[in-house]
């Protein structure tokens, strides 16, 4: 899918996630860029290159922000979302189910530390994060297994800035969104009974979360510990059930 950008007016791609412009910035081009991973409209089986990911942005007219495009490309590449190879090309990088499941234990750690900083600050509201958590809802009928994923992400990364770990923050919406590039890969199962099981996980998630809120609600930073090792297992599972054998 592309857009095309008219120098009199410009276009703006649009998705549920972001808008890019030739004005956009770095960061704006980031998130563009991983969705056209996870929307599958940059090859993963063969090269790409900065002129092709332009091409899928902005379609073929200029004026095109080669600059933010190129920088965003470093940034993913840093991630360890792309790699790019000297006199080759870019390639995508197909995150594995081992991965996530390396990343779902590094996650319990980093998120049990957020969740005894919130309850050890009871200043901190606890219900402005309750949005987040009913957005998860939205994306179960029908299923949206990317949307889901965001909304996690989000619900997550918004408990980490409550806390006031910015840079925890940041890593968990670069681990989120390695989970959203497996979610999309073409390696993994999509067929019904792949689906009906990612139903059944993703409410499960739902209901870790409501029992997360109610123990950072009432204080109880064991149980809040327990409940996120527990959503973080489910997360884990997800990835054994969709990984192709």
């Amino acid at each position: 899918m592309t857009a095309t950008i008219s120098a009199a007016t410009p276009s703006v791609r649009k998705s549920s996630h972001f808008a890019v412009t030739p004005t956009s910035t770095r960061s704006q081009c980031v998130e563009a860029i991983l969705d056209l991973i996870v929307r599958r409209e940059i090859p993963r089986e063969t090269r790409t290159s900065e002129a092709d990911i332009l091409t899928a942005l902005f379609g073929e007219e200029d004026p095109r922000p080669r600059t933010p495009v190129r920088e965003a490309l470093a940034v993913l590449a840093w991630q360890g979302f792309l790699h790019q190879v000297p006199q080759s090309g870019t390639y995508i990088h197909d995150v594995a189910a081992a991965e996530v499941r390396d990343l779902c234990d590094s996650r319990t750690e980093i998120e049990c530390l957020v969740v005894r900083k919130l309850v050890a600050t009871p200043e901190i509201d606890i219900s402005r994060v309750a949005s987040f958590a009913d957005a998860l809802g939205g994306a179960l009928e029908p299923l949206d297994v990317d949307a889901f994923l965001v909304s996690d992400t989000d619900f997550h990364t918004r408990l980490a800035t409550l806390a006031g770990y910015t840079p925890a923050a940041g890593t968990i919406r670069q681990w989120g969104d390695k989970l959203r590039v497996f979610a999309s890969s073409p390696n993994i199962r999509r067929d019904d009974a792949a689906r009906e099981a990612i139903g059944k996980q993703f409410r499960v998630i739902c209901d870790q979360h409501d029992h997360l809120l109610q123990d950072l609600s009432t204080g109880d930073v064991d149980a809040a510990c327990v409940t996120i090792g527990a959503h973080f297992r489910t997360l884990s599972e997800l990835a054994s059930i969709t990984a192709a054998s």
